[in-house]
């Protein structure tokens, strides 16, 4: 699968998280084979809650990807929902650290 590929599910991943089908978000994700950081991105906002979401950030830090503005606003959405204070702080510095604000 080439760049086009992962275009392409990246924006039916989309699709559907936007429509409220993160099932089928993440089956389309996992059938990327190389995905990058905007696969990941969509994937972390497909997540069912957000302690999902910390691990797929972990998972992406941990892989060496660049990490941007779009990345951190689906983490931090998908735990404001959920008072993990703590795990927002350290997004919240993550992101000063980062140059994000």
């Amino acid at each position: 699968m080439g760049l086009l590929s992962n275009h392409l599910n990246n924006a039916v991943t989309n699709m559907y998280v936007r429509f409220a089908k993160k099932l089928d978000a993440v089956k389309v994700f996992d059938e990327i084979t190389d995905p990058d950081v905007v696969s990941w991105t969509e994937r972390i906002g497909a997540a069912s809650n957000g302690l999902e979401a910390l691990e797929l950030f972990k998972v992406l830090i941990f892989n060496g990807f660049e990490i941007n503005e779009y990345t951190m606003t689906n983490v931090l959405s998908a735990i404001s929902g959920e008072r993990l204070l703590k795990p927002g702080k350290q997004i919240q510095e993550f992101c000063y650290r980062a140059g994000f604000f």
